[in-house]
């Protein structure tokens, strides 16, 4: 598929037309996640801003020239205000962090979408989001009428013709409609929309990890939990459980009976129905209040080498994070990672 054209904010703040009817050329910059077409010698700003029920978080990055690990710029996170405030206090916000001339990035919330397993359909291309659209209705929990689709081609090992799997993206159209109406009102034009799931697996490429196994991410929220199955920063898997870390915090042993049972049923799917590289690594990503020992226990019972991280090893940053901010602004800082768009 092709990748959205490059558009940046070179000349400055101009009137942004919210394109009501191609919202799907915005969201389908991520199906092209996989061919690296921005240099990581490049020294091009990212400005990436992870929408949340809430609020937003929003980072800036970029990489000095010659230097292959990339520098945090800034980063914050914002609670939304009430009212019809909401969009001139993030344009005030996304002002400070200069986006002229930067990539502009914007991640959707966790209930912002459906991700959906799904088959090719026989149709031409250009019908394929309609014939989706129909097959959708029944397999999502909210109205497709107005949702944004699109689609990219599933995992599948190299060789294999025969699999024809596809990932479905349902987007909420009023989601799409206020997200792109904050970035028009700042005056700046988005370059991609992404989804967590993706902005996650570019955390991999962070780590110094032996190539041949593939890594299941833990993401834990508030009040849901997502696995990921990913290989070489490609997802090849993903679900999601209501156990948060209001629940795990409780050190409650059935619940975290129920979060393993979870765990096992995932990866047993995946062994069976994927069929992609062997899991090595449980990546426990940062958690906004304390779990205790939840990922070692999730370790070695599933019997996968437990790998956490702090973004102040892995970036260079030109504040110290606290694990409460790099919790809370993951998918910020896996979207500005992005190779593509």
């Amino acid at each position: 598929m092709n990748t959205v054209p490059e558009q940046s904010n070179e000349e400055g703040p101009v009137d942004v037309p919210l394109p009501k009817k191609n919202w799907h050329t915005l969201l389908r910059g991520f199906f092209d996640h996989y061919r690296a077409i921005w240099s990581k010698n490049s020294n091009t700003k990212t400005i990436c801003v992870s929408f949340t029920e809430d609020g937003f978080c929003i980072v800036s990055l970029y990489y000095k020239k010659n230097e292959t690990i990339p520098t945090l710029e800034k980063i914050e996170c914002h609670p939304r205000p009430e009212g019809t405030e909401y969009s001139e206090f993030f344009s005030d916000i996304l002002d400070q962090f200069t986006p002229r001339g930067a990539r502009i990035i914007g991640i959707l919330d966790d209930k912002d979408y459906a991700l959906i397993s799904s088959n090719t359909l026989d149709v031409q291309p250009e019908e394929m989001r309609n014939a989706l659209r129909w097959e959708m209705q029944d397999r999502v929990e909210f109205s497709v009428e107005t949702a944004v689709i699109d689609y990219f081609e599933g995992w599948k090992k190299q060789g294999d013709v025969n699999k024809k799997s596809i990932e479905v993206v349902v987007a909420k159209g009023e989601a799409m409609e206020l997200y792109t109406g904050l970035f028009h009102d700042a005056k700046v034009k988005p370059n991609i929309i992404d989804i967590p799931e993706l902005a996650l697996c570019n955390l991999l490429k962070m780590l110094q990890l032996d190539p041949e196994p593939s890594s299941l991410i833990f993401r834990i929220k508030k009040q849901n939990s997502t696995l990921i199955v990913a290989h070489d920063g490609v997802m090849l898997m993903t679900r999601r459980t209501s156990i948060g870390f209001e629940a795990l915090s409780d050190n409650n042993d059935f619940i975290i009976d129920d979060l393993l049972n979870f765990i096992q049923k995932s990866i047993d799917y995946y062994e069976r129905y994927i069929d992609g590289p062997k899991l090595g690594y449980l990546i426990g990503l940062p958690v906004e209040q304390a779990i205790g020992d939840a990922y070692m226990i999730m370790a070695e019972r599933i019997g996968l080498s437990l790998r956490t991280f702090d973004l102040n090893d892995l970036l260079q940053c030109n504040q110290q994070l606290e694990s409460n901010m790099q919790a809370k602004s993951l998918e910020a800082v896996g979207g500005a990672l992005r190779e593509t768009g």
